[in-house]
């Protein structure tokens, strides 16, 4: 199976990759997407893994320019350490997109949030991949950053969902981590989340790896509809 999640890190001594993927959702915006098919930007945080420390500067002039290319703009956040791992931080706005089944990507962007529905009622949101615009990234940064570097990628994906409707909505999740709690995979769970409510949902490695694995996209949760 193709794989398309971004293959490229500036690390030289790691046998994989850590890429954490964090976006900011909130339900008005998810329900906006779907029902009228026009697409919306979220603050989306990406941090690359680096080599060290030392390597921060050059790190985030090579991947800026790229970033800003894939996603109209790109703001640095500076570099700072994620358990034993040196990353680079970027804030960036992801498109959020409806998508229709059995169609190209409908968005451009590398990583993006798409919504769909298979069933009445039911609006699946997920992180989704863009194989034609990684490619277009991965060939944007400067080689000195990638000539040494072509080991797994290990993405870590995560989301804030705020519900910013009048009204309390309710979210069926799968497979991740859901406030700190777990939710296996081979079971759902549905969670009520009142006006002004967040959960802070973190995929599973499950999760996880069916992007690594060149799927179109990961579950994040459905939201159903009352």
């Amino acid at each position: 199976m193709k794989r398309f999640i971004i293959a490229v890190c500036a690390s030289l001594s790691l046998s994989a990759c850590n890429l954490w993927v964090e976006a900011d959702l909130f339900t008005s915006d998810l329900l906006k997407v779907y029902e009228t098919g026009e697409a919306l930007t979220t603050p989306m945080v990406l941090a690359f893994e680096i080599s060290s420390a030392s390597q921060c500067e050059a790190s985030i002039e090579g991947l800026t320019p790229a970033l800003t290319a894939a996603y109209g703009q790109a703001e640095s956040l500076g570099c700072d350490k994620r358990g034993f791992s040196d990353v680079a931080n970027f804030r960036v706005p992801a498109e959020v997109v409806h998508e229709i089944a059995n169609q190209s990507s409908d968005s451009d962007q590398p990583i993006y949030i798409g919504v769909y529905s298979d069933d009445p009622g039911l609006i699946v949101v997920g992180i989704f991949q863009n194989g034609d615009g990684i490619r277009a990234f991965e060939a944007a940064i400067p080689e000195e950053l990638t000539q040494f570097a072509r080991n797994e990628i290990r993405p870590l994906l995560s989301a804030s969902l705020q519900n910013d409707l009048p009204d309390a909505m309710k979210l069926r999740l799968s497979s991740v981590f859901a406030n700190g709690s777990a939710i296996p995979v081979l079971a759902s769970e549905d969670f009520d989340l009142e006006r002004r409510g967040q959960v802070d949902i973190v995929l599973s490695d499950v999760s996880n790896a069916s992007l690594s694995e060149g799927f179109s996209h990961a579950l994040i949760g459905t939201i159903v509809m009352p």
